[in-house]
C-alpha cells in the first residue's frame, strides 16, 4: 500500500528535488567519463559514497566552474548554493534508516555552509574577475520611489 509523506509534496518543494538530482547526476556522468568506477546516477551511490565528504566538495567545485544551464550560461549564485545544499539532504534522507553509518550526513549543515561560503567567494571573484556588474541584481530604490511602494502596500 502507498503512503502520503507529511513533507515535500508541494510542487515546488517536487521541482527543486528533480532540479538538483539532474544537476548531481550531471556531475555524475562528467565524473564517469574520466573515471568509469564513478556512478552514473544519484540512485546509484552506496552508502559509502554518498557518506563521503570529498563527493560533495567535487560537486562544489563542478557546480563554481563546470555546471551550465540547459540554456547554455553558468547558474546563478543562489542556484548552485541550494543545489550543494540539497544534495547532502536528499542523501541523507534517501540513507536516513535505522542502524546506518551516516556519520557524515547526520549533521551536514557546518561543513556545508563552510563549502557554500567558498563557493560564494570564489563565484564572486569570478565575476569581478571577468569585470561583470555585481550589483546589477536588483534595481536600485531611490527616494522618488517611496511613494509608490508605500501606496501600493496599503493598497491605494
Amino acid at each position: 500500500m502507498g503512503a502520503i509523506p507529511a513533507l515535500g509534496m508541494a510542487a515546488a518543494t517536487v521541482k527543486a528535488r528533480n532540479s538538483t538530482t539532474a544537476s548531481f547526476n550531471s556531475f555524475l556522468q562528467d565524473q564517469h567519463q574520466v573515471d568509469e568506477t564513478w556512478p552514473v546516477t544519484m540512485e546509484s551511490l552506496t552508502e559509502e559514497q554518498a557518506n563521503d565528504r570529498t563527493l560533495y566538495e567535487r560537486y562544489a567545485f563542478w557546480l563554481t566552474y563546470t555546471s551550465e544551464s540547459s540554456r547554455g550560461v553558468s547558474y546563478s549564485l543562489g542556484t548552485i548554493k541550494s543545489y550543494a545544499r540539497s544534495a547532502a539532504q536528499i542523501m541523507f534522507q534517501r540513507f536516513k534508516t535505522p542502524g546506518s553509518n551516516l556519520s557524515m550526513l547526520e549533521a551536514p549543515g557546518n561543513w556545508m555552509t563552510k563549502i557554500v561560503t567558498n563557493m560564494e567567494r570564489l563565484v564572486m571573484q569570478r565575476e569581478f574577475e571577468e569585470g561583470n556588474d555585481l550589483s546589477s541584481e536588483s534595481p536600485a530604490i531611490h527616494l522618488c520611489h517611496l511613494g509608490a511602494i508605500g501606496a501600493a502596500l496599503s493598497g491605494v
